[in-house]
C-alpha cells in the first residue's frame, strides 16, 4: 500500500503536466449531485467557481452551453430559455450529459485543477434562461450570481462583448412568456451601453421572477466582494462542503479580471463604475432596469436590503 501510494504521488504530477485539463472521475456522477453556477458574463462567476472548486475533488465544466465550443450543444442557443414545464428530450439529453460529467474538450476543460474527481461544478453565463427547467428536471444545486448592471455593462463594453439581442427576439416562447411587453425597448437599444443594459435585464429579469418558487442559493458579486469570509461559509454552508486552504486561498484571488480593472489598479471593484461612467450613461443604465421592472439594483452600488431579504440571503 506504501508503495502504490508513492507511485502514485511520482506519477499524478507527470500526467497533469502531459494531459492539462485531463482528469479521472473516481465514480458515477449523477446529475443532481452536480453545482450548477450561472450568472450574467462579468458578474464573477469564474472567480466564485475557483472558490468552490479549490474544495477537495471537484471536476470544473466551464462554459458546455456554448456551441461556438461544444459541439455537442449545437441544438442550443447561445442564451436559451426553457418552459420549466416543458419537455424538450434532444436538449434534455444534452443538459444530462453535461451534468453528469461527460462533457470534456480543452474548452470546458480548461480550468479543472484535480486530476481525480468525485463531484463537479459546471460554472455557465448562459443557463440563466433554463435554470428552471433544469432543477425540475434534474434537481441538482443551483448557485445564481448576479452584480450591479453597470458594473456589468461597463466591463462587457471594455472587454468588446457581443450582445446578442436577436437570439432572445428569436425565440417565440421566450417572447410570449416574457418579453413581447419589453419588444419595443429591446429593439430600440442601438448603442453598446442601451444593449448590453437590456441584455443585463433580460437574463436576470427570468431567474429573479422564477427565483421564488425554487430553493436556488443567490450570490451578490458586491456581497461576496464585501463580505468574502461571511458569504463563502454561507454557500458552502447550503451546499455541504468544507474549507480547505486552497479554498482560502482562492477567496483572495480575483480571476478573468482585465489589466486596467478595479481590483488590479488598486480600486474598489464593488463601485469604481461611479467614477467610470457619467452620470448620463448611470441614468441610461437605471432608466432601461426600470422599465424592465427590476428594483433589485439602483443608483447605490450595493443591491437593495428590502429586495434581497425576498431571497432569504
Amino acid at each position: 500500500m506504501g508503495l502504490l501510494y508513492k507511485k502514485t504521488k511520482r506519477i499524478i504530477p507527470n500526467y497533469k503536466k502531459y494531459l492539462p485539463g485531463k482528469f479521472v472521475t473516481l465514480k458515477k456522477i449523477h446529475p443532481y449531485k452536480t453545482i450548477l453556477l450561472s450568472g450574467s458574463g462579468r458578474s464573477g462567476t469564474t472567480w466564485l467557481a475557483n472558490i468552490i472548486t479549490a474544495s477537495h475533488g471537484f471536476g470544473y465544466v466551464f462554459e458546455p452551453f456554448d456551441h461556438r465550443k461544444v459541439k455537442e450543444a449545437k441544438h442550443l442557443p447561445l442564451r436559451t430559455y426553457m418552459r420549466p414545464e416543458e419537455n424538450y428530450p434532444e436538449r434534455a439529453e444534452f443538459v444530462k450529459r453535461v451534468l453528469s460529467g461527460k462533457i470534456h474538450n480543452s474548452w470546458t476543460d480548461r480550468y479543472n485543477k484535480n486530476f481525480f474527481v468525485w463531484k463537479y461544478l459546471v460554472k455557465s453565463i448562459r443557463a440563466n434562461l433554463m435554470l428552471a427547467w433544469i432543477d425540475r428536471n434534474f434537481h441538482c444545486p443551483i448557485i445564481y450570481m448576479v452584480r450591479h448592471p453597470c458594473a456589468v455593462v461597463l466591463s462587457k463594453i471594455k472587454s468588446n462583448w457581443d450582445t446578442h439581442l436577436e437570439i432572445f427576439l428569436e425565440q417565440n416562447e421566450l417572447m410570449r412568456d416574457y418579453l413581447n411587453g419589453f419588444k419595443k425597448i429591446i429593439i430600440a437599444a442601438k448603442n453598446p451601453l442601451q444593449k448590453h443594459t437590456v441584455m443585463w435585464c433580460i437574463e436576470n429579469l427570468i431567474p429573479l421572477d422564477q427565483f421564488k418558487r425554487y430553493n436556488w442559493i443567490i450570490c451578490t458579486y458586491e456581497g461576496l466582494c464585501n463580505n468574502k469570509e461571511k458569504e463563502v461559509d454561507r454557500i458552502f454552508a447550503r451546499l455541504g462542503l468544507k474549507r480547505t486552504k486552497q479554498v482560502n486561498s482562492a477567496i483572495n484571488n480575483f480571476y478573468q479580471t482585465r489589466k486596467d480593472s478595479a481590483v488590479r489598479v488598486g480600486k474598489n471593484p464593488v463601485c469604481d463604475w461611479k467614477n467610470q461612467l457619467s452620470k448620463k450613461d448611470v441614468a441610461d443604465i437605471l432608466g432601461i432596469v426600470d422599465d424592465f421592472g427590476i428594483k433589485l439594483y439602483g443608483e447605490n452600488p450595493m443591491p437593495r436590503t428590502e429586495h434581497l431579504q425576498k431571497f432569504e440571503i
